[in-house]
């Protein structure tokens, strides 16, 4: 339906720009020649309200399937070979869009905008990006941050949305059920599931300019503009906020981040490997830690070690065990770089990610170092998408304007076996 709605806004758009080129076009017509053009316009318009028609009835479907949909259930068993099942949440509505939003940003004025452009649940006050605007922003985003490129992305339509699970076999259960001797009976398998609730947390930041900049900043050049500067600087300030609450968030009206995460009473600290001196990390106890994630989740395209900087240049310095004697061997590292742009580099075979917001790696008692796992495990839930406002009075006493930009997400651990943390223990 999202293809279909945005084929009809694109039409809308065309015949728009049609009908903007004939009003101009007619002030210098007269006669026959005047008539008929506007026999024209008057056809027109008459397309572009039967296609407005069109495009409010698609709307308010959606919007009755969203507000039917009160209990989302997702059932999840073997991870998924994608890692990403997002999609934009910002409108695709061609080039018409495009200027008018670009003239929102420049003046604050909210005219030509239609109930289409509102973003959700926010009123009139806020409005979402257009494609190209969006497009920086996210990009910006995904520049800044590690976890949560490499978390699972869901659209969620509710305030609150159950996520279910089914447990995994016991080993008893495998022992005894489904084998029978002739004519024998078989035992019957019964699932069990558990929920995890993902909540529309509300994210929102400010971004100032000067009035100055934004009056300036045409005449700076084509590849300078207030949506670019706009945009960037929002991306970062999304991608610090949502990429900090990853590792440090409890979950208390922010998302529950990787050093806090627990699913049904499990904290993750309690299959943490503990180092037996704090500060320091030896060849072994990497091994260790790396291969107690169940073999499943090793082999899984999600799997990926996320930890700060200094832990990982602590890991570059570890080298293979010397088997003979003699200073002329070579002791291979552990750490295998990458020659590919874009590629990550590997440890023991596994990709690694820095996250700026894990503590450095020292003597931090009972702090989690490093974590290893099937990120596709960790779920983002995408309550609404980015939208934004001009707040052009607010700071204009400081010769400013504001530019909210907010979003509502949640993010939660689904399966706890599926990662395993590295920490100094607490003394």
């Amino acid at each position: 339906m999202m293809d279909a709605y945005k084929e009809l806004v694109e039409k809308m758009g065309e015949l728009y720009a049609e009908m903007t080129k004939m009003v101009e076009v007619m002030a210098s017509a007269e006669g026959e020649e005047l008539a008929a053009m506007e026999k024209q316009i008057e056809e027109k318009k008459a397309k572009y309200d039967a296609l407005a028609k069109r495009r409010d009835l698609m709307a308010d479907l959606n919007s009755r399937a969203a507000k039917g949909s009160h209990n989302v259930v997702v059932v999840e068993r073997e991870a998924p070979v994608a890692r990403h099942e997002s999609r934009s949440l910002a409108p695709v509505v061609g080039e018409t869009y495009e200027t008018r939003f670009a003239d929102y940003l420049k003046n604050g004025f909210r005219r030509d905008f239609d109930t289409r452009a509102i973003a959700a649940g926010s009123g009139d006050g806020q409005y979402l990006p257009s494609a190209g605007f969006y497009a920086q922003l996210q990009k910006s985003i995904e520049l800044e941050t590690s976890i949560y490129n490499l978390c699972r992305k869901i659209d969620v339509g509710n305030f609150t949305t159950n996520f279910t699970l089914e447990g995994d076999f016991a080993s008893s259960e495998l022992d005894t059920e489904g084998w029978a001797g002739e004519a024998g009976s078989v035992d019957e398998y019964t699932p069990n599931f558990s929920n995890i609730t993902f909540t529309g947390n509300s994210l929102r930041r400010v971004v100032k300019v000067s009035r100055e900049l934004v009056q300036d900043a045409p005449a700076r050049g084509a590849d300078f503009s207030v949506e670019s500067m706009v945009a960037q600087r929002m991306g970062r300030l999304f991608a610090q906020s949502i990429e900090y609450q990853l590792w440090h968030g409890n979950g208390t009206n922010k998302p529950q981040g990787l050093k806090n995460a627990s699913v049904g009473g499990t904290a993750l600290t309690a299959s943490a490997t503990t180092l037996a001196t704090d500060g320091t990390l030896t060849p072994d106890e990497l091994i260790t830690w790396v291969y107690s994630l169940p073999m499943k989740y090793l082999k899984s395209p999600s799997c990926a070690i996320v930890a700060s900087q200094s832990f990982f240049t602590a890991c570059r310095q570890l080298t293979q065990k010397q088997t003979g004697s003699g200073s002329h061997l070579a002791l291979d590292y552990l750490w295998e770089p990458s020659f590919q742009a874009g590629t990550p580099d590997r440890l023991l075979g596994i990709p690694v990610y820095v996250t700026p917001w894990a503590p450095s790696f020292g003597n931090v008692n009972d702090q989690i170092h490093a974590v290893i796992g099937d990120f596709q495990h960790m779920v983002v839930a995408q309550r609404t998408g980015i939208s934004i406002q001009v707040l052009n009075e607010l700071y204009a006493g400081n010769g400013q304007i504001g530019y909210l930009g907010e979003t509502r997400l949640d993010a939660k651990v689904t399966r706890i076996d599926a990662f395993r943390a590295l920490k100094d223990d607490n003394t």
